[in-house]
This record gives structure tokens, sequence and C-alpha cells, in this order.
């Protein structure tokens, strides 16, 4: 019996490395996207999902940028988890954001991780590179999930002056609460314990009501 579960169990955990790597391969083979490049590796050891942007600034149009942001989930929500690390270019900050558009041709919202420069407006010229870390595998599906965004060159409806696809991590369905039902073993410790608490404070009242009842200025028990 032993053995059996032993096998199950390692046959289990090899078919989840597996499924993995294979997500792995898809979302670093299908997500390139100009103005930003994406791509997404696995450690063994640590179980870390790094996923990388290289972002060409020299494709953005003129007037500068300020934020690059990376969807983690369709629910605005400042709760959301942070990832395990980041990385980003001198002058710039990692931060957690709500918000974003529902118009025709640009339907990004939710909350997301995003890089925001320190000096606002940055003009383009040449590459740069960001990356954060987590325990959370690429999402598979195709919704738009990034955005490039500035104050300077928005339009009037205030649109991020490019968006589209990359990889990225899929947390919309990795921290949802799990129903948890107790076994009946599991129960009855809890009834156990309950009764124990109960009994325990009710012998703490009795015996304060004791001891005031002797003590002749003795504070009243409510």
């Amino acid at each position: 019996m032993k053995l059996a579960f032993q096998l199950q169990w390692e046959i289990a955990m090899n078919f989840q490395r597996l499924l993995a790597l294979l997500l792995v391969w898809v979302s670093g083979a299908v997500y390139a996207n100009a103005p930003v490049t994406s791509e997404v590796t696995f450690n063994q050891v640590t179980r870390l999902y790094t996923y990388t942007y290289v972002l060409d600034t020299d494709a953005l149009p003129e007037g500068g940028f300020r934020e690059l942001a990376i969807r983690s989930n369709y629910i605005a929500s400042f709760y959301a988890p942070w990832p395990a690390s980041h990385s980003e270019p001198e002058g710039w900050n990692f931060a957690l954001a709500v918000g974003g558009w529902t118009q025709d041709g640009v339907p990004v919202y939710g909350s997301f991780w995003t890089w925001g420069s320190r000096t606002y407006d940055v003009d383009p010229g040449g590459l740069l590179t960001y990356s954060f870390s987590t325990r959370i595998a690429p999402d598979t599906g195709t919704d738009i999930n990034f955005f490039v965004y500035s104050g300077v060159n928005a339009g009037p409806e205030n649109l991020p002056v490019a968006f589209g696809r990359v990889v990225g991590p899929d947390l919309n369905h990795a921290f949802a609460t799990p129903t948890y039902v107790p076994e009946p073993a599991t129960m009855l410790l809890w009834v156990i314990g309950l009764i124990g608490l109960i009994a325990s404070g009710w012998t703490r009242v009795n015996a304060r009501r004791a001891a005031a009842a002797f003590t002749p200025f003795a504070r009243p028990i409510p």
C-alpha cells in the first residue's frame, strides 16, 4: 500500500512538472508584442517563475512615457499579492495599481503589477528591462494584459500609448478561498475543545463570584 501511494505521488508530481514546463514553452513561444517583448522561465529549485519584459522605447510615440503595467488580476483590488521579487531599471519604482480602460479597442481593466518612473515622463531611447518572480504559472488566455502609459501623449480619452498581449501570471484563480469541510474526527475534536473552553470559563466565573461574596469591598461581577 505504501509503495502504491509513493508511486501515485511521484506520477502526480512528474505530471505537474511537465505541465509547468509546457506552459513556460507555450508562453515564451507565443507572446511577443511590440514594443514589449516578454518571456518566462521556471526554476526547478526555487519553484519560481520569472517573467521578463523588454520595452523598446524607440518604438513608442514621441512625447515620453511614465508607466509599464502587467495585469495580474481581472478584479481591481489593492489586496492582490506581491511577487516574491522584482527588478527594474534605475530610476523606476515597482507598485500595485488598479483601474484601466473599458473603451472599445482597449478592454484592459483590473489589478496591475506596474513600474513607474521617478522622473515622471521618460524620453524614448534604447531598451529597458523589467522582471518579477512568483510561484504563479503563466496565464494561457488571449486578452490584452499590458499597457504603456503616458500623460503627455495619451489623447482626449487619456488612453495608453501602447497595449497588447504578453506572457503574464494567472492570479485570477490562484488565490480563490477554498471551501474547507472538516472530517468527522476533526469536528469531534473541535466540539470537545469548545466544551472544555466553556467549562473552564464557567469555573473561573463561579470562583470569582465566590471570592467576591467573602470580600467586603469586592467589585460586583457583571
